[in-house]
């Protein structure tokens, strides 16, 4: 008997085919996640610099 080593055409197809499905439902998730944590920090930054200047006693504070 011959001992080999390695992976069949049929186990890397299937591997494929599971990295498939994960590109295809994983990375717009991730994209939308990327893009909801950009607005948050936005968001926080703004927050920040308006409590600084009211702290600081600035009168532009809205």
């Amino acid at each position: 008997m011959k001992n080999k080593s390695g992976f069949t055409l049929i186990e890397l197809m299937v591997l494929l085919t599971i990295f498939a499905f994960i590109a295809i439902f994983v990375v717009p998730q991730f994209a939308a996640y990327h893009e909801t944590t950009g607005k948050i920090r936005s968001y926080n930054s703004e927050l920040s610099a308006e409590a600084n200047r009211a702290i600081n006693g600035d009168s532009s504070v809205r």
